[in-house]
């Protein structure tokens, strides 16, 4: 099996980088920015279809958006000292 790296983003940190507001994303996606800044925070529980639209808007691949709270996050950068993943293809 080959293993590859594939960079791991928070739904903020894409959103950032792909230079969208705030305001814009959440009308996209149909939700608030309240709700928006909700999941930013911990999207642990959004709804694919909402965090497709999302990742699409914001040109990152769905399986390289990070799910869970910002906490973990931090915690598994610590562990891995990255914002790659290995995968086995």
């Amino acid at each position: 099996m080959d293993k590859k790296t594939e960079l791991l983003l928070t739904m903020k940190a894409a959103r950032i980088n792909a230079g969208i507001s705030k305001k814009r994303a959440a009308a996209v996606a149909g939700i608030s920015k309240k709700k928006l800044t909700k999941y930013e925070r911990n999207n642990g529980k959004i709804k694919l279809d909402t965090a497709a639209n999302l990742a699409d808007l914001y040109g990152v691949p769905l399986r390289n958006m990070f799910f869970g709270s910002l906490t973990y996050y931090r915690s598994w950068l610590k562990q891995n000292g990255s914002i790659l993943r290995e995968v086995t293809n």
